[in-house]
């Protein structure tokens, strides 16, 4: 078992899987001493990120774009360079420093799975707490630019971005919502993604929305063929 002692002002236990013996961190360097040649080093690159990004130690990249009344949001993210880009129905009033139980749960699948980030997108950019505040019609100016911050996030993270469908029975909340996601599967087949889901699909047919989904649910390939 591998600790992470940050020293001088506090410690944070990490465990991460290995053999015992402990690695001391400077949190004034954010660099993490070379024991590549240790007997029992056994990490992967990745996991020393994870383990620096767990301890606050790395600055990571940012994503974060809205509208300029803030009512519509079209990208939340965190990540090095390789995420977990979750899409779900709608955004909330999340924030990157006030995040939601959805956005909370996208972040901890993420490091759970083996990614150094996230990366939340939605169907449709309108800010809504309760499917019915949706617009009764879709306001397309909103649909359009949702469509090209998708894109620079998918031009961003190839090749070969992972997909999360996240999306739930919401989806039927409005007419217009499956056609908005028709158009995101279509521009992010240029990409050749690879579409996961999280646990079994609902009784609807659809991908499950994580907000009150289990950490032990699975990930499993999404047939994108056969759902769309």
């Amino acid at each position: 078992m591998l600790f992470l002692y940050l020293q001088p002002q506090h410690h944070a236990q990490l465990p991460v899987s290995s053999n015992n013996f402990s690695l001391r961190v400077n949190p004034n360097s954010c660099k993490l001493p070379n024991i590549a040649n240790h007997p029992h080093n056994s990490f992967t690159q990745r996991t020393f990120l994870q383990i620096k990004q767990a301890a606050n130690l790395v600055p990571m990249p940012t994503l974060y774009k809205t509208n300029e009344a803030d009512t519509a949001r079209y990208v939340m993210g965190v990540y090095h360079k390789h995420p977990l880009i979750a899409i779900g129905v709608n955004p909330s009033q999340a924030t990157l420093q006030k995040p939601d139980m959805t956005v909370s749960k996208v972040k901890k699948f993420a490091l759970q799975l083996g990614f150094d980030g996230y990366i939340m997108l939605n169907v449709y950019p309108q800010r809504a707490t309760a499917p019915d505040s949706l617009h009764r019609k879709k306001f397309a100016p909103w649909a359009a630019k949702n469509l090209h911050a998708i894109a620079d996030v998918l031009a961003g993270t190839a090749p070969r971005p992972v997909l999360w469908a996240a999306w739930g029975n919401l989806i039927e909340t409005r007419p217009y919502l499956g056609q908005c996601l028709r158009d995101i599967y279509q521009l992010a087949a240029q990409y050749d993604p690879q579409w996961i889901r999280l646990g079994e699909l609902t009784r609807k047919g659809h991908p499950r929305h994580p907000s009150r989904m289990s950490y032990s649910n699975a990930s499993y390939p999404f047939d994108t063929l056969a759902y769309f």
